[in-house]
């Protein structure tokens, strides 16, 4: 009973004093408001393998909206992405592949005066550096880019977020359409 209470209490504190955690988080700026919804970028490093590095992306979404009702959107909405340094040139030329299933469009809540963070980078792809190149994957929206390891240059994500809607859903009478501009956030991964 007391191995069990211990275990309990390590879990609920979250102390990682068996593992050596050494992700990277790195959060931008909050865009402005669009029909009540605002967002921003998370960006974490995670380490898959000994040899590999993929970046795990999240957008954080937030009703902010002065009406008691949730927003909702289809996850087939449109991200586009750019990755650049910091003095606007993309990382070096990476090729990126693929595998793996694709989840069917679903529709996705967000409730009043409350947040939600989605992963929207692609886990069934990781991008393969050119002669011998290595550094951390990252496949999001419409870019796959290699990061370079301990590069010196500084890495800033953008995007837009983009949910069209044709027609009113009768089952989804909160429905969300528009069109955010994300801030960007400075990426600096470093091995």
């Amino acid at each position: 009973m007391k191995a069990f209470t211990i275990f309990v209490l390590l879990t609920i504190t979250g102390l990682t004093c068996f593992g050596d955690d050494t992700n990277q988080i790195f959060t931008g700026n909050w865009s402005e408001t669009v029909g009540g919804l605002r967002m921003r970028f998370i960006v974490s490093s995670k380490q898959e393998r000994a040899d590999f590095c993929r970046a795990a992306v999240y957008l954080e979404m937030q009703n902010v909206s002065n009406v008691i009702n949730p927003i909702e959107f289809n996850s087939s909405f449109s991200l586009n992405c750019t990755l650049t340094n910091s003095a606007g040139n993309p990382p070096p030329s990476a090729m990126c592949f693929g595998s793996g299933f694709v989840c069917p469009p679903y529709w996705i809540y967000v409730p009043f005066d409350s947040t939600l963070k989605l992963r929207v980078d692609d886990m069934n792809s990781w991008s393969v550096g050119l002669k011998g190149q290595t550094g951390v994957s990252m496949a999001v929206g419409t870019g796959c880019w290699l990061v370079p390891d301990n590069t010196t240059n500084e890495y800033f994500l953008t995007g837009v977020f983009k949910e069209e809607r044709i027609r009113q859903p009768e089952d989804h009478i909160h429905a969300w359409d528009g069109t955010i501009q994300l801030p960007r956030v400075k990426i600096h991964f470093q091995k």
